[in-house]
């Protein structure tokens, strides 16, 4: 069976996905969903550096993101980090 025209961030080409990130940050730079979406976009391209910088732009915008908490677990726990991560998965939890 076929993806039946749903779209994922895995489906999109990596490079396709940025261009889209990079258009949205231009029309509205300071959005926490861009950026959170951005931090996504850089965490499945394993650039787990550049998803934890996203994040805490997001954060720093809306520190109750869900996205941005979630997004920033994740990529501190791909980097090894794991109390970083654990912490931000609890204030995730939390909200």
């Amino acid at each position: 069976m076929e993806n039946e025209g749903r779209v994922s961030v895995r489906s999109v080409a990596p490079a396709g996905a940025m261009v889209a990130a990079k258009q949205g940050h231009e029309l509205d730079p300071l959005a926490p969903v861009v950026n959170g979406i951005t931090a996504l976009v850089h965490y499945h391209a394993r650039e787990y550096g550049n998803a934890i910088e996203h994040c805490e732009r997001v954060l720093e915008l809306d520190p109750m993101s869900f996205l941005g908490l979630l997004a920033i677990s994740l990529s501190y726990a791909h980097e090894g980090l794991y109390p970083q991560a654990i912490g931000y998965a609890r204030e995730g939890a939390r909200i």
